[in-house]
Formats: structure tokens, sequence, C-alpha cells
């Protein structure tokens, strides 16, 4: 069942200590795989469902390190 309650970026970016862009970011990647873009071009906000939090751990900072 999908939540009807959903975030938008500042409040993601706020819960986990990282700017709005950041939680853009991971919009655009997938890593919320439910969230939507509302609204167009330049005026357009993600909306995130709280049910795609469950579990979600937040991505390290930097480039990944190369297996040696």
């Amino acid at each position: 069942m999908v939540s009807a309650m959903t975030l938008t970026t500042d409040q993601v970016a706020s819960q986990y200590g990282v700017t709005p862009r950041a939680a853009r970011k991971w919009c655009a990647a997938g890593l919320f795989p439910n969230a939507r873009k509302v609204g167009a071009n330049n005026r357009a906000t993600w909306m995130i469902p709280v049910d795609d939090l469950d579990g979600f751990d937040r991505p390290k900072m930097g480039r990944p390190k190369i297996a040696s």
C-alpha cells in the first residue's frame, strides 16, 4: 500500500542533514523509487513518499574508493 504522505526535498534534506540540492540529486538518481516531480520547468519540485525513506541509508560523501 502506498502512503499518501509525501515530503519535499527540503524536508528530506533537513532530516538527513544535507542540502536540498543533494536531496534533489538523490531523487534524480532514483534513490527514492516512488518520488515524482510536480510542477513545470524550473518551478518543479520533487515529492517523496514517506515510505521511500524506510531503510534508506544516506549515500557516502566523496568519490567511491577503487578496489585494489
